[in-house]
């Protein structure tokens, strides 16, 4: 759990319970009692009567100091900042959230002989691949890659950018999002020294980008938006339809953390994204 706690920075009690200790204690309150003693000792820090998105008020975990410290101990290095754990950043529901995708990514992709190889937050995944280090970057909310399981020496893994929109974005901040990603993707190397720079457990052979809205209709209202980047059927590209070079898929938080791997997705990139299809490059 401490492990976790460093790879997401932010995680809500339900969510934890569910995910990892129904098991070990036959109620929550033997559990929280458990998390209350690491507090103590601490492992962990507590913000309690926190707004929890989808649940309502609760707690909050993040490490404490001998907590960043075994973390350290066990897997020899942490990146973690000791302000996040003096005081609950304002962005700590998104990182709730991203958690969620992920950790849904991580459980379903053995149903398909696939396994999460390697996750980097936000803090470890940001890039700057050109010379400017305004337009020159990306700030992925979190990075993952997933392969075939049980083979650590295959590159054929693909790796997903994460881009979580819990609010209805301006047209401007979404181009804006789109053309640093295509500029990423297509420059030669970029995507290798970007493994090198985030320590990738492996190699990656496709890429894509998702954006995941907080809703069905969130998420609708953003691949209009999107799709106003593409141009008309028989029109040529221009300033504002530059077009979408690059894998881009959009799906809905509900349905992705429900089944990660089922027809969610709208391609963005396909000649026609009025169908939901499964997460491919």
């Amino acid at each position: 759990m401490l492990i976790r706690l460093h790879t997401f920075i932010y995680l809500d009690a339900p969510f934890v319970y569910e995910k990892w200790y129904q098991e070990r204690f036959e109620n929550d309150n033997s559990f929280r009692k458990w998390m209350n003693q690491l507090r103590k000792e601490g492992y962990i820090r507590i913000f309690s009567h926190q707004e929890i998105p989808d649940v309502g008020r609760g707690s909050v975990y993040t490490l404490g100091s001998k907590g960043i410290e075994y973390v350290k101990e066990m897997q020899g290095y942490a990146r973690f900042s000791a302000h996040w754990s003096r005081e609950l950043q304002i962005w700590y529901r998104h990182a709730i959230l991203i958690a969620r995708v992920a950790v849904a990514f991580e459980e379903q992709a053995p149903r398909f002989q696939l396994e999460m190889k390697d996750y980097a937050q936000e803090n470890r995944s940001y890039f700057q691949f050109g010379a400017s280090k305004k337009k020159d970057v990306i700030r992925p909310d979190g990075f993952f890659i997933v392969g075939p399981s049980g083979d650590a020496a295959s590159d054929d893994n693909f790796g997903i950018f994460l881009e979580m929109e819990r609010t209805l974005s301006r047209k401007l901040v979404i181009q804006d999002k789109i053309a640093r990603y295509q500029n990423f993707l297509l420059m030669p190397g970029a995507t290798d020294k970007y493994l090198y720079h985030i320590g990738a457990e492996v190699e990656v052979s496709e890429f894509l980008v998702l954006f995941v809205g907080a809703t069905e209709n969130s998420t609708l209202a953003t691949k209009r938006t999107m799709e106003k980047l593409k141009p008309r059927q028989g029109e040529s590209r221009n300033a504002l339809r530059p077009g979408i070079d690059i894998p881009i898929l959009l799906g809905a938080l509900p349905e992705i953390v429900a089944d990660p791997f089922a027809m969610n997705y709208y391609h963005l990139h396909a000649a026609s994204s009025d169908a939901k299809r499964e997460i491919s490059v």
